[in-house]
C-alpha cells in the first residue's frame, strides 16, 4: 500500500495537508491562520497573547511557540481559552478533535487534499511520538486525518449521488417539453462559444455537426454546460 509522508516541503497534497499549510478556520470564534498556530497558541496562557498566535501560519506559528517549550514542557500543562488542562488528559483529545472537525468543515482545500490521498496511508515522519514532547504526536495527528478523510469520501459520495438525481431530473423535463414539443434553444456564451441546440423527441443534435453524429441524452447529461441551458430553455413556455 502507498505510504504518504506529509510535509510542508513536499507536494500535493501532502503539503495541503501539513499542519504549516495556510488552512484558516474559527475555532471557538478564535480566528486561526492554520493548524499549527492554534496547536501553539495552546502553549499561552494569557488569551490576548493566544488568540495572537493562533492567527500565525506555519514557521511563523513555530517560531513564536519555541518561546514556551520549557515551560509547558516541565509543567505538561496546556490552556484554550484562559482553561488550563494536562496534557494527558482527555479533554485535550476532545479539544484537538474539535480543532480538526472545524478545520474540516470550513476549509474545502484540506478536504480535497484529504480526498486526493485515496487509501493511501498516512505518516508524519518527522514528527514525535512522546506526548510529553510535542502538543500533536504522529499518531493524534495521522488518526484523526485518517478518520477525517473517510468522512470526506462519504460526503463527497452523497454529493455526487444528489448530483446526479439532479441531473437525471433535468433530463427528464427536458425530454417531456421536447415530446410536446419541437423547439430550437439558441445557447449562451459561457467561457466559450455560443451553441445552438435542437431538442426532438428525447434526442439532441447540433445543426453545425455531421447529422449522422447526435448527441443522446446520457451525452447531454453528463455535460453541464449543454444540460443546464437545455433544461432552463424547457422551462421557457412557448
Amino acid at each position: 500500500m502507498e505510504t504518504i509522508d506529509i510535509g510542508s516541503q513536499s507536494v500535493w497534497p501532502h503539503t495541503e495537508l501539513s499542519n504549516f499549510a495556510a488552512h484558516s478556520f474559527m475555532m471557538d470564534g478564535v480566528q486561526c491562520g492554520s493548524m499549527e498556530g492554534f496547536l501553539q497558541a495552546l502553549k499561552f496562557e494569557c488569551v490576548a497573547n493566544q488568540h495572537e498566535v493562533c492567527a500565525l501560519v506555519g514557521k511563523a506559528a513555530k517560531v513564536k511557540g519555541r518561546t514556551r517549550n520549557a515551560e509547558w514542557k516541565e509543567r505538561q500543562r496546556l490552556w484554550w481559552a484562559g482553561d488550563g488542562f494536562s496534557r494527558g488528559a482527555d479533554k485535550y483529545q476532545t479539544l484537538l478533535d474539535r480543532a480538526f472537525a472545524a478545520m474540516f468543515e470550513q476549509c474545502p482545500e484540506f478536504r480535497a487534499a484529504l480526498v486526493a490521498t485515496g487509501c493511501a496511508t498516512l505518516q508524519h515522519s518527522m514528527g514525535k511520538s512522546s506526548g510529553i514532547a510535542t502538543v500533536l504526536t504522529e499518531f493524534e495527528f495521522c488518526t484523526r486525518l485518517t478518520e477525517l478523510r473517510e468522512k470526506a469520501k462519504l460526503r463527497r459520495d452523497e454529493s455526487e449521488i444528489c448530483a446526479h438525481l439532479i441531473r437525471q431530473a433535468k433530463v427528464a423535463a427536458i425530454v417531456q417539453v421536447s415530446q410536446e414539443r419541437d423547439v430550437e434553444f439558441t445557447q449562451f456564451h459561457r467561457d466559450m462559444s455560443a451553441m445552438t441546440v435542437k431538442v426532438s423527441k428525447g434526442v439532441v443534435s447540433q445543426p453545425y455537426a455531421r447529422s449522422d453524429n447526435p448527441i443522446d441524452m446520457v451525452t447531454v447529461e453528463r455535460n453541464p454546460r449543454i444540460l443546464d441551458g437545455l433544461y432552463a430553455n424547457s422551462q421557457v413556455k412557448a
